[in-house]
């Protein structure tokens, strides 16, 4: 899902894992670097190369951030 920050860019946030305790990937994405603005309301799936660059144990998320994300 795409949700929009407060300082004008994106983040994409998906589950992973097929546990009881879903983990989730939160990409930040800065709204410059898009090369598109569409905004799909539905899931699509979508490749992206990164680095992580972060854990929340609380909220169970990886953190990326995105060097390339590929529809």
């Amino acid at each position: 899902m795409v949700h929009p920050e407060p300082t004008g860019g994106y983040v994409l946030r998906a589950r992973y894992g097929n546990g009881e305790e879903p983990a989730h990937l939160r990409v930040p994405l800065p709204a410059a670097g898009l090369q598109t603005d569409t905004k799909y309301e539905i899931e699509v799936q979508a490749r992206c190369l990164g680095k992580i660059t972060g854990w929340n144990p609380e909220l169970r998320e990886v953190t990326l951030d995105a060097i390339a994300v590929f529809q």
